[in-house]
């Protein structure tokens, strides 16, 4: 008669095995847990040096004006994605600080490429902004913004 608790026991046993036999494995998964906590990480509020908050990604800011791009980083089209035919758009969130510049960037929504997402957010941190603006001071805020990868 089989039990979950002995499938469990038996697949188990093949991981371990699978992770003793391998040991990168081992590494790989490890590598994976710490990218997921630290991009759980990267969406709460944060502090900068001076002391001063960011909003958190979700949190409202009140704002007169919105942020203006001013100049926008062109996306590179990864070579491996391009040479398969990759195509997608990916819609990436910015954190503009009071001089404009983007202080964190990150993949809103996917477009199912790693390559794509990625280069994406790296070119949107090179964007620089007029920053939004609330009772005639300058905030920090987030934006949106779509990047689309077209061959």
């Amino acid at each position: 008669m089989f039990s979950m608790r002995r499938i469990v026991q038996k697949k188990g046993g093949r991981v371990l095995h699978g992770i003793k036999r391998f040991p990168f494995v081992g590494a790989v998964l490890i590598a994976m847990l710490f990218l997921t906590v630290g991009a759980l990480a990267n969406t709460e509020q944060s502090t900068t040096a001076d002391g001063d908050q960011f909003p958190g990604i979700n949190e409202f800011v009140a704002l007169d004006k919105m942020p203006e791009l001013v100049y926008k980083e062109a996306p590179v089209y990864p070579r491996l994605a391009e040479k398969a035919g990759i195509e997608g758009k990916v819609y990436v969130k910015v954190l503009v600080d009071q001089e404009g510049l983007v202080q964190k960037a990150i993949v809103l929504k996917s477009s199912e490429s790693v390559l794509l997402d990625e280069s994406a957010r790296v070119a949107a941190l090179g964007n620089k902004y007029k920053p939004g603006v609330f009772k005639g001071k300058p905030v920090v805020c987030w934006v949106t913004y779509k990047v689309e990868f077209v061959m």
